[in-house]
């Protein structure tokens, strides 16, 4: 009995601290002050925190839209890093030609168009 109340408290504690961290990286307008002031901290490491919690209780953000194929596949820039500690693999299927979709896709980023 002893161990199941201590596991409903470890529980009960785990789910305030996701909840706060998750609160922390996501502020509404009527936020708490005490967790504005705390995002807002010259060292940014709420904010840190906050997205370690978001992926490692949401990992199926880190392979939205993508297959296990293109999971596997290498890609560009893999060579980098020999081992890394975690991989993010996002992928969106557009049924277009890609003569179509190349335009848009060379005027994204820094400089451009800008960031989407």
């Amino acid at each position: 009995m002893v161990i199941r109340a201590v596991k409903l408290v470890l529980l009960l504690v785990a789910s305030f601290v996701v909840w706060f961290l998750y609160r922390m990286g996501h502020p509404k307008v009527g936020e708490p002050r005490f967790i504005y002031k705390f995002r807002r901290h010259p060292s940014a490491i709420p904010e840190y925190l906050s997205y370690l919690a978001r992926g490692l209780f949401h990992p199926h953000l880190l392979r939205a839209g993508s297959t296990k194929r293109e999971r596997a596949d290498s890609f560009p820039g893999d060579d980098l890093i020999a081992r890394p500690q975690w991989q993010e693999t996002r992928a969106k299927t557009i049924d277009v030609p890609a003569d179509h979709l190349w335009p848009w896709i060379v005027q994204m980023g820094g400089g451009r168009a800008g960031w989407y």
